[in-house]
């Protein structure tokens, strides 16, 4: 038997896939097909079967030749090239040409003789009249792009390229393809003018067939910004594509990607609001023509979302566009959900929804309205995709916002609804003004679902109990009764459901969890022994959950429990972040039991290490942060150095990792025991924290805008750390030049965090020749309001720079504009934004010679509860410099008086934090004393400031007399 009728023979059978042993005859065609003695008669099946699924076998056995074969080898046989060559000229059958085109055409790339191939595939290629033309010039698409030894057939090429322009249809948008390709290689910039203005033409002109073609072109074209390309000429013919409902929708689809590209790729159209809008309706207008024709393969909401993302535009203009398009298009659906698509999809700018909070708000509650549960689905995530960004913000209209969700859910029950609800509830927390009626609800309806909805609904409840502020006795037993019976019932497919609300009542109901927490106790222990992954899980988190909420009570058997989590802390671990395994689990949860009962860290710190090291993954990260504080429960100061030692070596090379949220704990665990560690293994860490900065912003998409708020503080804190280390100096000052470029990213959070640092670092080297480049920046900004451009202009006032030398009066300007503006926002960028303008004045009227009087004023307007007093002392200095130049002008002191009695009433929670040191407090205390010691009947001037309240009145005295 032959080699073909081998192949053929094996080909046969798996094509009709009735033998009992096909896959031993796949394993003898790939073992005959491994090496170059099959490539002979895979070529001939090629040449002479008419069977295409015979082609296809044999074009795949083909790759397996190459890759098994060595590249030198398939150099040095020419003839193998000229054979795959002939081949396209003596294939008949269309399809299996096709296919010949698609995969084959592939090999010549790789191919590092080509020069010398040129004389037998080039040459014919060119002369050949017989050979087809459409062929032709795919392999011509090809040789342009491998190689300019095609150049010495120029006249030649140009004249197949006219050949095929002439043919029309396919043939000519392959030429045109082939040609643009081919000049481009040599930069003749001159010739490709010609060929770019016959694309316009075929746009509205070309067979729906063939517009696929084109389409890869175009797309081409834009995506790589081809020189001498106009990209206007066919903006408008794009729209019109799309618009056009005598297209078919695939054709309409593809020039939709077009513009998507374009918008990408072309600032001329994301800069314009007249393009913008153009795109954007163009869009919509499809999406409902293929919502109409129950098109699954059109236009989706999230399309419509894609053209708002390319908005390059002011916050006002963005904001104006989109209430136009609702109020115009009230009716359509696709208009609305396009709004929520882009929301949920854009929460890296988190200064454009704080801005504009009140007017999403209200615009996603009338989507609530709606009568289409796909609509209300959206709005309710793109509700959740606000929380998670900016939570206090949101606060003012969490309640309306609960309420009207809920009422939302209960007109439109399903399942996608109340999985929606769910993950809104777990975004906002805050469930009290709801609580009651949503647990009524899932009372009702919980014993008519199947297993699957009834998950849903446990999941409510349980978000009803994280997110409350405490559970009331009635609360507490009835989700308690709801779970009872399925905690009875090892079986039962809601188990795991129960026991994750069982230890998050232990957290918030604890007054009332203690009747039943020794019975809780021994039902979880009894699950601690499950052999089914899935179960062990939840029953170790609810065990930790419990443990942490009655240290005292559980504390006999505490040892034990730890012991057990250390051993099944070395099982493996997941592979993912998503699959839970137990020992992942035992391992975060053994060693924050450790750091709080340190007796059972000495008998399992060992094991809890090497489990941390066998990892290195988020688990290993996260568990890393109790590890790193059980150390300090220890005696042993040796012991305590070595292991914090050996943690940092785990960690370090894990703050490589691209994963951002485990680079946010590995450098808080760092930043735990980084004062112990020695010089080289700190000045590691260090640079690890500025390149993260770097790495943030390369690796992250617009989803990731909560996991930067965890990992920029963290690592700011290492980097604080080590500005107080006099050997890290020249290390921190070198990543300078390299920060720079990222303060002007889109990305304001990432700006903004770039910017205090790079601050800080000038601070070490105040004469860094960069400094005046980053401050001439952050003043062209200023309209952005950013707290970290007046973090710089402070500190720059403080060191007396030559450059606000120069323009000291500007900024002093600009900071009491910031002042003087009405804005009682409590969020913490606004309260930080006050604070270092008042910073920023203080420093400025220390320094030069302005106006104290002038300063005064402002700066004591200014500090009643807009300024974040507790993250540093800037508060307290203010008030202790403003005193000493003013503490014998009458005036003031009145002035000062007032602002202190409103300081201290409505101030209290944070005087009273255990953040602020009580030095601060006496401090005041004592000026406060001075200054109303001339005050005449002291109480009833301070009872007339706070409006006769008693419980700011006794806040005040409270504070004064600690």
């Amino acid at each position: 038997m032959s080699a073909v009728d081998f192949l053929v023979e094996r080909f046969n059978i798996i094509q009709n896939g009735k033998s009992d042993n096909a896959y031993e005859v796949s394993a003898e065609i790939n073992e005959f097909c491994s090496s170059l003695n099959a490539f002979e008669p895979l070529i001939e099946i090629l040449k002479s079967s008419t069977n295409t699924y015979h082609q296809k076998l044999a074009i795949l056995q083909l790759k397996r030749v190459f890759s098994c074969t060595d590249r030198a080898v398939l150099d040095e046989n020419l003839e193998i090239w000229i054979n795959i060559y002939q081949i396209l000229y003596s294939i008949s059958n269309p399809q299996a040409k096709d296919l010949i085109i698609s995969n084959i055409i592939s090999l010549f790339k790789s191919a590092e003789q080509f020069p010398i191939a040129t004389k037998y595939i080039l040459e014919p290629l060119l002369t050949n009249s017989q050979h087809n033309l459409l062929i032709s010039l795919k392999l011509l698409l090809n040789f342009s792009v491998i190689t300019k030894e095609v150049f010495d057939y120029d006249m030649q090429i140009m004249e197949l390229i006219q050949k095929g322009i002439s043919a029309g249809g396919l043939t000519e948008i392959v030429a045109i393809r082939a040609v643009l390709e081919y000049l481009n290689t040599f930069d003749d910039n001159t010739r490709t003018t010609q060929f770019l203005e016959l694309i316009p033409n075929l746009i509205p002109t070309v067979s729906d067939e063939d517009f696929p073609e084109l389409s890869d072109l175009l797309l081409y074209l834009s995506n790589s910004e081809y020189k001498n390309f106009d990209a206007t000429t066919i903006f408008p013919l794009i729209i019109d594509t799309i618009s056009n409902k005598e297209f078919s929708l695939k054709r309409r689809n593809l020039s939709h990607q077009i513009l998507l590209s374009l918008f990408e790729n072309y600032e001329i159209f994301g800069k314009n609001l007249e393009t913008v809008s153009l795109g954007y309706q163009a869009t919509e207008n499809l999406a409902e023509d293929a919502f109409d024709q129950n098109d699954s393969r059109g236009i989706s909401p999230y399309d419509l979302y894609t053209i708002c993302s390319f908005f390059d535009l002011s916050i006002t203009e963005i904001t104006e566009y989109f209430a136009s398009i609702f109020s115009e298009n009230s009716q359509k659906i696709f208009g609305a959900f396009s709004i929520c698509e882009f929301i949920i999809n854009t929460q890296d700018n988190i200064f454009f929804y704080r801005n504009n909070i009140e007017y999403f708000t209200s615009l996603l509650k009338s989507f609530l309205e709606s009568s289409s549960l796909c609509l209300i689905e959206s709005t309710l995530a793109a509700f959740s995709s606000l929380f998670e960004s900016n939570e206090d913000a949101l606060d003012p209209y969490v309640n309306d916002i609960y309420i009207s969700s809920l009422t939302a859910v209960k007109n439109n029950l399903s399942k996608e609804l109340l999985s929606a609800f769910k993950d809104l509830l777990k975004s906002a927390r805050k469930t009290d003004i709801i609580f009651d009626d949503c647990l009524n609800m899932i009372i009702e309806i919980l014993p008519d679902g199947n297993t699957a909805d009834q998950q849903v609904m446990l999941g409510i409840v349980a978000e009803l109990v994280i997110g409350c502020n405490g559970l009331t006795e009635k609360q507490f037993t009835t989700v308690f009764q709801i779970i009872q019976e399925i905690m009875s019932d090892f079986d039962n497919p809601l188990l795991c459901d129960a026991v994750y609300i069982i230890g998050h009542l232990s957290q918030k109901g604890k007054e009332y969890f203690v009747d039943i927490l020794s019975d809780v106790v021994t039902f979880l222990s009894t699950g601690l022994n499950s052999d089914d992954e899935t179960i062990l899980v939840y029953f170790i988190n609810a065990f930790g959950f419990v443990a942490t909420s009655f240290p005292e009570q559980i504390y006999e058997s505490i040892n034990e429990i730890v012991s057990l989590f250390a051993q099944i802390s070395t099982q493996e671990t997941s592979d993912d972040n998503i699959t839970r395994k137990p020992g992942d689990y035992a391992l975060r949860w053994g060693c924050n039991l450790c750091s709080i009962f340190p007796e059972t860290f000495i008998q399992n710190y060992e094991t809890f290490l090497n489990s941390i090291r066998v990892r290195s993954n988020i688990h290993s990260a996260i568990a890393s942060e109790y590890f790193a504080r059980a150390t300090y429960n220890i005696e042993d100061e040796e012991l305590i150095r070595g292991l914090q030692m050996s943690l940092a070596e785990i960690l370090i090379p894990m703050t490589k990792n691209g994963d951002v949220e485990l680079v946010g704990h590995c450098f808080t665990s760092l930043s735990l025991i980084f004062e112990n560690l020695d010089i080289e293994k700190q000045r590691k860490i260090a640079k690890q924290a500025l390149k993260c900065f770097n790495f943030t912003h390369k690796c992250f998409t617009s989803k990731t805008g909560v996991y930067l708020q965890d990992l920029h503080p963290n690592a700011n804190e290492i980097i604080n750390l080590s500005l107080n280390i006099p050997e890290l100096t020249e290390t921190l000052v070198s990543f300078i030049p390299s920060l720079i470029p990222f303060t002007k990213t889109k990305d304001l959070l990432l700006s903004d965090a770039i910017l205090i640092v790079l601050t800080n670092l000038f601070v070490l080297q105040p004469n860094n020749e960069h400094s005046s480049d980053v401050f001439f920046d952050a003043i062209s900004q200023l309209e952005r309001n950013s707290y970290a451009t007046f973090y710089l202009f402070g500190r720059f006032s403080k060191l007396k720079l030559p450059i606000i030398d120069q323009n000291n009066s500007e900024i002093y300007e600009e900071v009491k504009k910031r002042l003087s503006q009405e804005n009682n926002e409590q969020d913490i960028e606004n309260m930080m934004l006050i604070d270092n303008c008042l910073s920023c004045l203080s420093y400025l009227v220390r320094n030069y010679e302005f106006d104290v009087h002038d300063y005064a004023q402002i700066a004591l307007a200014s500090m009643p509860c807009k300024c974040d007093i507790d993250e540093n002392s800037n508060v307290m200095s203010l008030f202790e410099f403003i005193y000493s130049q003013l503490s014998e002008d009458n005036k003031y002191k009145n002035m000062f008086f007032t602002v202190l009695v409103k300081f201290f009433s409505e101030s209290v929670e944070q005087l009273t934090s255990e953040k602020i040191d009580s030095d601060m407090i006496s401090r005041l205390s004592l000026i406060f004393k001075q200054v109303s010691a001339s005050i005449p009947n002291l109480q009833n001037s301070i009872q007339e400031i706070v409006l006769d309240d008693q419980e700011k009145l006794s806040n005040i005295f409270n504070i004064l007399n600690q």
